[in-house]
């Protein structure tokens, strides 16, 4: 399997690994609460972004097969479309991508859970509930009254 590999699949190899290993130290750090900068809000950027070159790089050399295989249909999808959505070779792009929300959804929903406003006293959902509830009457309510 590796002996077919290219340069661009070594390189989005190693930018996987290295986003992978540093959303882990990115949640670990989170979740212990270490203050001081990991850079990840910088480091998923720039490796997102070197992903998606190599993506348009590994797209140029799918291109002419893509094109191939399209379908006689009325309104035939674009062969971009169907490299970044369908084929294996934007993958490196779309782990970084889900790396980021997914360690970002994950630490705040972290705080959340151990944070003592959201825990035993529930003050913050009851404050947002109460919130909520005084907004749906008046002349020009903002919460609709099927939320509420």
């Amino acid at each position: 399997m590796f002996r077919q590999w290219n340069a661009v699949s070594w390189l989005n190899l190693i930018i996987v690994v290295i986003a992978g290993g540093w959303t882990l130290i990115h949640i670990i750090l989170g979740v212990a609460k270490v203050e001081g900068d990991d850079y990840s809000g910088i480091a998923l950027p720039i490796l997102f972004v070197l992903a998606l070159i190599f993506a348009f790089v590994q797209y140029a050399r799918e291109r002419p097969a893509l094109v191939a295989h399209t379908p006689a249909e009325q309104f035939p999808e674009p062969s971009i479309s169907r490299f970044f959505l369908a084929s294996s070779g934007s993958a490196a792009m779309w782990f970084v991508v889900r790396m980021y929300v997914g360690s970002e959804w994950f630490l705040a929903g972290w705080e959340k859970v151990t944070s003592p406003a959201w825990g035993t006293s529930g003050k913050a959902i009851t404050g947002f509930v109460t919130g909520a509830l005084a907004k749906t009457s008046g002349p020009n309510p903002t919460v609709q009254g099927w939320y509420a």
